[in-house]
């Protein structure tokens, strides 16, 4: 009887577990059904979304290709334009044309009309590109993305003659006599102190109002839409006037301040508006290398500084003579101001 019961026990048991094991599967297999369409649903989103971005990046790229490529090509050759144009000026003061008491460069009408054109139409050529990016993702390529930004740096290097004197190490200048110990001088007195303290005092920059309508003046619209920048020849024609075969006048006063700058232009006598240039040749040998090799990774500014191809432009950039009077370590605090000028402006609008 007890064995019986037993058995009867055993096989009820036995039923039971193999029902809780049946119910058990069946309940694991509708989970795992769940989760495998759950995991099939997210797979399914996760790739309709690479798809759609996909799609996305590819239309954006090629937006980005057309609307950019030609005006950067054009930059890069503008920008080998401006950089020659500053190692001639650097090349002419080593020879003795430049300075307060040789009137070359404003003798020299061709050179001072096409030393104007070719340091500001490659800002005439961001200005354009600019207008293009309103509405592109710029992140899209790296290599654009960095030439942006040194051209955006660039842009600003002619307005930025305070903030150029500025940099370490420091220099004196202030053209508009704000200094405590300009507070009761007279004009007559201000030009007297401006006669005999040049790099101090003269004005070496433009404001950025200022800057901007001579870039808008080197950019044709046709069409009503397509912007273009000059050529050489429009911009005499527009803002010069042949008197004679050899004497020109401005035809409109609009470059008349930029023809001041560059006039009586000496590194010496104009050390910040000198930085300046240095600070655009450094820029226009990134811009430049960057076009000739776009796949480059940057990870740090260290790696974007050696593109400015430092110890060539100093080379490039001597503009000493052989019984100049200054010291190299005098000669070189231009080089390393705007190496730190640079690397101020690029940290503060890029992460590497």
């Amino acid at each position: 009887m007890t064995d019986g019961f037993d058995t009867a026990a055993a096989a009820v048991i036995a039923a039971a577990i193999s029902g809780a094991i049946s119910i058990l599967s069946i309940l694991m297999s509708k989970r795992n059904n769940i989760e495998l369409e759950k995991i099939k649903n997210d797979l399914e989103i996760k790739k309709d979304e690479q798809t759609a971005r996909r799609d996305y990046e590819y239309e954006a790229r090629k937006r980005l290709y057309q609307e950019c490529e030609p005006i950067l090509f054009q930059f890069a050759e503008l920008s080998e334009s401006a950089l020659k144009r500053i190692y001639a000026l650097a090349r002419n003061a080593r020879d003795g044309n430049l300075g307060p008491d040789r009137f070359w460069l404003s003798t020299d009408h061709y050179f001072i009309r096409s030393t104007i054109y070719r340091l500001i139409a490659p800002m005439a050529a961001f200005k354009i590109l600019q207008r293009r990016l309103t509405s592109i993702d710029l992140n899209l390529d790296k290599a654009i993305n960095i030439q942006y930004h040194l051209a955006k740096i660039l842009y600003y290097t002619f307005s930025s003659s305070l903030d150029l004197a500025k940099s370490e190490p420091d220099i004196p200048y202030d053209p508009d006599f704000i200094g405590i110990d300009s507070k009761d001088l007279t004009d007559a007195k201000k030009q007297e102190i401006r006669t005999k303290q040049p790099e101090k005092y003269r004005l070496q920059g433009l404001k950025v109002g200022k800057l901007d309508i001579l870039i808008e003046a080197l950019i044709l619209v046709e069409n009503g839409k397509d912007a273009r920048i000059k050529s050489f020849g429009e911009f005499e024609l527009e803002f010069f006037e042949q008197l004679g075969e050899t004497k020109t006048s401005v035809r409109s006063d609009r470059f008349e301040i930029f023809n001041t700058l560059f006039s009586y232009f000496h590194p010496k006598t104009r050390p910040v508006l000198w930085r300046t240039l240095i600070t655009q040749a450094y820029l226009y040998n990134a811009i430049i290398s960057i076009r000739k090799n776009p796949d480059k990774e940057f990870t740090n500014f260290g790696e974007i500084k050696t593109l400015f191809k430092i110890e060539d432009t100093k080379l490039e950039c001597n503009w000493k003579q052989p019984n100049e009077v200054i010291s190299d370590d005098d000669f070189m605090k231009s080089f390393t101001a705007s190496e730190n000028y640079i690397k101020k402006q690029f940290t503060d609008i890029i992460n590497l």
